[in-house]
């Protein structure tokens, strides 16, 4: 089945951005908390991966 752009852009949206000012403690918690089994978890990281990125470049 193919997926269409809307499907795709309300995907994306699902997982929110990580703070501008995230913290080494909530990275670490973050992370643990994914890493118990959330069957999100790949596309989680993936996404807050690519927002953080565009953040970066952004500037």
């Amino acid at each position: 089945m193919s997926e269409t752009v809307a499907q795709f852009t309300l995907r994306r949206l699902e997982v929110p951005p990580l703070p501008p000012h995230i913290t080494v403690e909530q990275a670490r918690k973050l992370a643990s908390a994914l890493a118990h089994g959330d069957p999100e978890r790949g596309r989680i990281v993936k996404e807050s991966l690519r927002g953080k990125l565009h953040e970066f470049l952004a500037r």
